[in-house]
């Protein structure tokens, strides 16, 4: 039986030594029929040329511009669908991919016939056995995404697959079929979102999300974001695109209550703001964060407004 063809995408952004790191762990897999897809999002340092350079028997998009994880991504994502690939991989370049991945994510497709999205369970690459993400799942009580590396306590359940509400963007293992039917990634996130949304989406159609656990990768906690999860890039897109995803796939009673309770955070921030009961050097990454809610109301999606210092 001929392996599926898998299409690997691996985003580049300013850091031509992570996406390296990255690609040398895909050669080493033990599935034959890939195909490596670099995209460069129109970094403003030598990135094309250091990774043309280094691969060339792979293949190397230069998008001309930064268009975000979605905008980036789809761009790939229609390269692989005009070469018939079966199935693709969209992988962080600040990712190290275990050898086996490919073979376990295929033999999970193939198991689990109403799986349109497959995650591996990913582990913080500065403390090896750390994990950072096992899937996630939606709380409707506490209104609240959990992680269930939080929730289960037995080993044994902790190595069986599971269907989950989503799973992070670092590493998407996706059916083909699936963007055919549902489509790209929406562009209006541009970073943080996406992957939930793209996810929730997928679900309409009928396609679960999973975690593989026995699939196993290694990320670089916030290497995609200026200044981390705290700093006021971060804050900005966070701000703005969870409204966004609720205004997209939350209904009724539930989208109120998140709506609320969104809301009520940056009435949170702005009290503080205004009595200046924050540090300084806090003050930058919560305006960032207003900024971000201020944007959702009037629209502007896309790349962001933020400012870094």
């Amino acid at each position: 039986m001929k392996e599926p063809l898998v299409f690997i995408l691996i985003l580049n952004w300013k850091s031509a030594l992570d996406t390296i790191e990255c690609v040398e762990s895909v050669e080493k897999s033990d599935y034959t029929n890939y195909k490596i897809v670099i995209i460069d999002n129109g970094s403003p340092d030598d990135s094309e040329k250091i990774l043309c350079g280094r691969f060339p028997q792979h293949h190397f998009i230069q998008t001309g511009k930064n268009l975000g994880y979605a905008g980036g991504n789809n761009i790939g994502i229609r390269f692989a669908l005009e070469r018939q690939a079966e199935f693709v991989l969209i992988l962080n370049n600040d990712a190290i991919l275990a050898a086996d991945v490919l073979q376990i994510f295929i033999g999970a497709s193939l198991i689990y016939s109403q799986g349109g999205i497959f995650a591996p369970k990913i582990y913080d690459r500065q403390g090896t056995q750390n994990v950072y993400s096992a899937g996630v799942v939606w709380d409707p009580k506490e209104l609240t995404f959990v992680d269930l590396k939080n929730s289960i306590s037995n080993q044994n359940d902790f190595m069986t697959p599971k269907t989950i509400d989503f799973a992070t963007g670092c590493a998407l293992f996706i059916k083909t079929e699936v963007f055919q039917k549902v489509g790209l990634f929406d562009p209006r996130f541009f970073l943080t979102w996406e992957d939930i949304d793209y996810c929730y989406q997928a679900r309409k159609y009928d396609y679960q999300t999973m975690i593989i656990p026995q699939a196993k990768v290694w990320h670089k906690l916030s290497a995609s974001f200026e200044g981390g999860h705290k700093g006021p890039q971060f804050q900005y897109y966070s701000m703005r695109n969870r409204f966004l995803w609720v205004e997209k796939n939350l209904k009724g009673s539930e989208r109120i209550k998140v709506f609320f309770k969104f809301t009520k955070d940056v009435y949170t921030t702005m009290r503080a703001l205004c009595h200046r009961r924050v540090p300084p050097e806090q003050t930058l990454i919560l305006k960032s964060g207003l900024l971000g809610a201020f944007d959702y109301v009037i629209r502007h999606f896309g790349v962001g407004r933020y400012k870094t210092s």
